[in-house]
């Protein structure tokens, strides 16, 4: 059954079953050299429950083929074989039920930086340069590069692997879009090129070689994309977030007041459809949730999930933002001193809930993880979610870092 989900090796790129439907291609990237940490998989988990739950005649836009990036593919299947062989069974009914095998594909596909690089200007840059070279910030600079890589050359969307999914994207597989995530700044995550070969990845990929600042936040990622967009699609943008961006186009001395021509395809999605909790807000993930909360029916397309703090908060929100970066340490925190009430709380909750398979692999293993967090679990299970008795709870604490 797991040949359903994986469908083939890839060592040296990817073949045609990858790029068959540039439309349908959903990159998440996970390339990491001591493996793949199983919180990155409910992001996919999360994708493919709103996806496979629309129904075929709701469902806008084709199939959904969906990639994962990384770096040692067989490590990956051995770590995380059992949440990767129940999403095949969830993804074979839902395949069946629509009688087309392949109408949700996921692909494990194992590469390099240096394969993604390849045939662009990154990849003279970095091989180029030396580690000391790339700045305090040259990881994650260096993931900011192969985004806009592999969607330039493959198509498709590229998404965080730090997010929940609420609702069904299909309906937007042939757009082209970036989305607001604060004030007048763009996030480069979320964003869709359906296309291979978009001209303007192309010119992102050589501004970030031209202006490289790899020791400032956010200069090669979000403030990149926000002030390429903000140049070429003037009119775009501000109708988009509302922003008078006068005062950066003369300091950047563009005297451009109109829209290249190419924007016209180019939609700029608001901060509350694909950011609607701001990623200083830590309080309203680490929030208790007691489950009664709801949300309008009218706000959510398929109400999955809506008695659950956040969701209801997100208002029909596409996805709900986790930035590991900046919650892993607080999160990590109250969990490990206080494992009842972390199971508790509202990122908690979200993640049982739109992701079940990977939280219940995360925390406990053959247990029934709705059992445990409920009253009705025994003495010696209290006591181990209380954190008075070691046990392999303590894994799920030590995975959130």
């Amino acid at each position: 059954m797991l040949a359903v989900l994986v469908l083939a090796a890839v060592r040296d790129g990817v073949g045609s079953e990858l790029t068959r439907s540039a439309s349908s291609l959903v990159h998440f990237v996970a390339l990491y050299p001591a493996g793949v940490r199983i919180g990155s998989l409910c992001a996919i988990e999360s994708y493919a429950r709103m996806a496979t739950a629309a129904h075929p005649r709701q469902a806008g836009g084709g199939g959904h083929n969906v990639v994962l990036w990384v770096l040692n593919r067989t490590q990956v299947l051995k770590d995380h074989h059992q949440v990767l062989a129940g999403l095949a069974v969830d993804v074979a009914k839902a395949n069946a039920q629509r009688g087309d095998a392949s109408w949700f594909q996921l692909t494990i596909a194992e590469t390099s930086y240096e394969h993604i690089f390849a045939g662009t200007s990154l990849g003279t840059f970095y091989a180029t340069r030396t580690r000391a070279s790339l700045g305090t910030f040259g990881n994650q600079n260096r993931a900011n590069a192969a985004r806009l890589a592999l969607v330039s050359k493959h198509g498709g969307l590229y998404v965080d692997n730090d997010i929940v999914f609420l609702r069904d994207t299909a309906h937007l597989q042939k757009a082209n879009f970036v989305a607001l995530e604060s004030g007048c700044q763009l996030n480069n995550s979320p964003f869709q090129f359906a296309a291979r070969g978009s001209p303007f990845l192309k010119r992102l990929m050589d501004k970030f070689v031209e202006r490289y600042r790899g020791s400032t936040w956010g200069a090669q990622g979000p403030r990149l994309f926000s002030r390429k967009v903000m140049q070429v699609c003037p009119v775009t943008f501000a109708r988009a977030s509302g922003c008078n961006i006068t005062h950066f186009l003369a300091s950047v001395g563009s005297a451009r007041v109109d829209d290249e021509p190419w924007c016209q395809d180019l939609h700029v999605f608001t901060q509350k459809d694909f950011a609607p909790i701001h990623w200083g807000n830590k309080a309203a993930f680490l929030a208790p949730d007691d489950g009664t909360y709801s949300a309008a029916a009218d706000n959510l397309p398929r109400p999955m999930c809506e008695n659950t703090r956040l969701v209801a908060r997100a208002q029909g929100a596409f996805q709900i933002h986790l930035y590991h970066s900046q919650l892993t340490k607080p999160e990590a925190a109250l969990c490990k001193r206080d494992m009842r009430r972390y199971l508790r709380s509202s990122i908690s909750r979200l993640r049982a809930c739109m992701c079940p398979r990977v939280h219940a692999a995360r925390f406990f293993g053959a247990h029934s993880r709705s059992r445990l967090a409920s009253n009705e679990s025994s003495a010696t299970e209290r006591e181990e979610l209380s954190g008075k008795a070691p046990n392999r709870l303590d894994r799920g604490c030590q995975s959130i870092v």
